[in-house]
């Protein structure tokens, strides 16, 4: 996987780039989710491991910190290359553009959520550098890489994908398909046959321009969405952003949630400026009132580590609801209503 990643990785970039890159101190920020089942963490350490002198170039930020600390550390590290989150990247563009932030990377690489033409503009505007995506899931990373002119191709050498319905059955090229059912052909430790994923995608019918062989592929993956909340009173003023909000990246309230026993599905909506409800799945077996507790709990420690204390935490009686247009679960989302501030005739964000 490291090797494909590498070898196939630079195809998105150009030899005036790579020449370029040749100038500057390799230093790779890599900020994602820490611990769990997050196959980014355990291939990091296992690269630190097997080549340590790799820890003075790379280093590992952990998503879950307070979005002030991960400023800090990147700031201090000046990495040349950024690799993270879609909604991560949103957060810290916005930093960079407040000058809080102040780093120069030359690529930066978005993985693990949906990264829209208008946010990766955006970055590129803010960060003045190349900003990819890739499309990559535990079960098969990397499945699929961007070319030079920003396609992401399949890696059908190494991944056998087949694009279906909601009742399995194959969806043709130039269609888009509510699911993927990938096939793992290098992993001989654990096999992965006709495993579903749950990203809605296109497998184009078309070459690319870039001449690849291999097809290209447009993926609809998580839209969760990053909240703000009101920082406590006489907090840290280090943890007061965008005019005394607190800003709560998805992929952090997530991974908080998920990893707790008994949670099956699960939805955090922010219903209100100082309030979240919880659509909740426990599984089979365990008492939903017990696993809400622990819900409660962990949210509410993961608020205090962020100097939040006025945030309200509700279950909901429903249970948790895909989005009725690409039917697809999102786990953190905003549900505010439509306040002064908005403009007349704006629905509310859902």
């Amino acid at each position: 996987m490291t090797g494909l990643a590498y070898v196939r990785g630079l195809g998105a970039l150009s030899p005036k780039l790579v020449a370029k890159m040749l100038t500057r101190p390799p230093r790779v920020a890599a900020v994602f989710a820490q611990g769990g089942h997050f196959l980014s963490t355990t291939m990091f350490e296992r690269r630190l491991r097997t080549a340590p002198f790799r820890r003075r170039i790379s280093r590992f930020f952990s998503v879950l910190d307070p979005l002030p600390v991960l400023v800090d550390q990147l700031n201090a590290f000046r990495p040349a290359m950024l690799g993270t989150y879609a909604s991560a990247l949103s957060a810290l563009t916005e930093e960079q553009e407040a000058g809080r932030l102040h780093i120069a990377p030359l690529v930066i690489t978005s993985s693990g959520e949906l990264l829209t033409p208008a946010t990766q503009h955006r970055a590129e505007t803010a960060f003045r550098c190349l900003v990819t995506q890739s499309y990559a899931a535990s079960e098969a990373m990397p499945l699929a890489l961007p070319c030079r002119r920003g396609q992401l191709h399949i890696h059908s050498d190494w991944f056998l994908t087949e694009p279906v319905d909601a009742a399995g059955q194959p969806v043709p090229p130039g269609s888009r398909s509510p699911a993927l059912l990938v096939t793992n052909l290098a992993n001989y430790v654990q096999p992965i046959i006709r495993y579903q994923l749950g990203a809605s995608v296109v497998v184009s019918k078309e070459p690319c321009e870039c001449g690849s062989p291999l097809k290209t592929i447009s993926v609809e993956g998580r839209t969760d969405e990053i909240l703000r909340v009101q920082s406590s009173d006489g907090g840290d003023v280090e943890l007061q952003q965008y005019g005394g909000d607190v800003v709560l990246l998805p992929m952090a309230i997530a991974t908080r949630v998920e990893e707790i026993p008994g949670v099956r599905r699960y939805q955090v909506l922010q219903t209100a400026k100082d309030a979240l409800t919880v659509r909740l799945e426990n599984n089979p077996g365990t008492d939903r009132n017990e696993v809400w507790l622990r819900v409660r709990e962990g949210l509410t420690d993961f608020l205090r580590t962020r100097d939040v204390t006025g945030v309200a935490l509700h279950l909901a009686a429903e249970l948790p609801q895909a989005d009725p247009g690409s039917g697809k679960l999102r786990h953190v989302l905003r549900m505010l209503p439509i306040g002064p501030e908005d403009h007349a005739g704006q629905a509310p964000s859902s």
